[in-house]
């Protein structure tokens, strides 16, 4: 509660999704569980029960689903290793904006936290979640329904990361924007997957 002069205002509840992705919005679900499952020696079925939580958050909090046709094709400007904005052109790309009106979070001190308080202008959060062997290790919609989402791993021009537009089904992943021109989307399978939550649900 904040107090100002003699009258006392509550602070706005944090959005509970926005509680349930913490500080960073980031779970890997191989590593990085709720509280309820720190650790990576949990037993399979506390593991499955809490992919399962996360499962049903992405059901109900994810972005109206859309097909690739209306992915907006935006190519990326800046090439440097490691420094590129990649990331910058695939969320413009992901929510149908222009490249001018997306930071390059990459240039930041830090990049997530710029991306976070970016979409939280949209009352939007992201939810990376941890693959194994460039899988979702669960189903975040249905067989039938498809949801837009960004992938990460390796480039196939070095040593460094490269990101991509993709498309989620089940728990199959598929890249669908690449926004280097070469187009050659990533160079072996990728790492983790970012998805564009509300942070309202409604």
């Amino acid at each position: 509660v904040a107090t100002v002069g003699k009258v006392e205002r509550k602070r706005p509840s944090p959005s509970p999704l926005l509680s349930l992705l913490g500080e960073d919005g980031e779970y890997n679900v191989l590593s990085r569980l709720p509280t309820v499952a720190t650790s990576t020696h949990s037993s399979p079925s506390l593991r499955a029960s809490t992919q399962a939580l996360l499962s049903l958050v992405l059901s109900i909090a994810l972005l109206p689903s859309h097909t690739s046709a209306m992915v907006k094709p935006v190519l990326q400007t800046d090439f440097t290793a490691s420094k590129g904005n990649a990331l910058q052109a695939c969320v413009a790309s992901a929510l149908e904006l222009e490249l001018g009106d997306v930071p390059n979070f990459i240039a930041t001190d830090d990049p997530y936290k710029s991306l976070r308080g970016f979409l939280g202008t949209k009352g939007l959060g992201f939810m990376k979640v941890g693959l194994e062997e460039g899988v979702l290790p669960f189903a975040v919609c249905e067989e039938d329904t498809k949801s837009v989402c960004i992938i990460a791993g390796p480039s196939p021009r070095g040593s460094h990361k490269h990101c991509v537009v993709a498309e989620a089904c089940g728990t199959g992943l598929r890249g669908i924007m690449d926004p280097h021109p070469d187009a050659t989307m990533l160079g072996g399978p990728p790492v983790w997957a970012g998805f564009f939550v509300k942070l309202d649900p409604k």
